[in-house]
């Protein structure tokens, strides 16, 4: 009830969910009441841009607690300035999908993911892969990616779900992976793993300069 009011807030709702509302006009100086006007809209969120945290213990809108969420919004919404994602030192990770990044980003507005923090031991990825998706990372055609200070760990227990690569870098035939930065980085395979392992993956299927890795 807004009473005599023209708008009313409402706290706690979620990004990406479409919220249904009713408004009845009351007729306060005569008996009986107007009837229901039902409408609804989807919640929204704007590109992101600026600095993130990434720490399963951290809170607030600009904190993911994992690298699977703060992907999903990269991929969703896409970016309109520089994204730097801090990635809490000592914390640990389990991701049982592949962490693929469709949103590319430019020269001027760059994508990163950054160990953060005073910690002892580098952010920790524990990756659980599945048949055809063995690889932790995967970037499709995207540009201006930095990595900085990760680990990444085979978490699987058999053949189907070994990690077999660390990063994929996918091109096609007029849109290549460039302009990336790996570095300070572990990769770490299972040593009971009998398939061939790649730390770096290049893949591309380039027909012109624009596709090359």
């Amino acid at each position: 009830d807004c009473g005599l009011n023209l708008s009313q807030e409402v706290t706690g709702l979620n990004m990406n969910t479409t919220y249904y509302w009713r408004v009845r006009a009351e007729k306060v100086s005569v008996t009986g009441t107007g009837g229901y006007f039902r409408t609804s809209n989807t919640l929204t969120t704007s590109k992101i841009t600026g600095t993130y945290t990434i720490d399963p213990a951290g809170s607030g809108s600009r904190n993911y607690t994992t690298f699977s969420s703060a992907i999903s919004d990269l991929n969703t919404v896409g970016i309109s300035g520089p994204v730097t994602f801090l990635v809490k030192d000592d914390a640990i990770f389990n991701e049982a999908a592949t962490l693929a990044i469709n949103t590319t980003g430019t020269s001027a507005n760059t994508i990163t993911f950054q160990r953060s923090g005073d910690g002892t031991n580098k952010p920790k990825i524990l990756f659980t892969g599945a048949t055809g998706t063995d690889y932790c990372f995967r970037l499709n055609g995207c540009d201006y990616i930095t990595f900085d200070g990760l680990e990444l760990q085979a978490n699987g227990t058999g053949s189907s779900s070994f990690m077999e690569e660390g990063f994929y870098l996918v091109g096609t035939a007029s849109n290549g992976c460039q302009h990336n930065t790996i570095k300070n980085c572990d990769i770490i395979f299972s040593t009971v793993n009998n398939t061939l392992t790649v730390g770096i993956h290049l893949a591309s299927a380039a027909t012109s300069l624009a596709g090359a890795n």
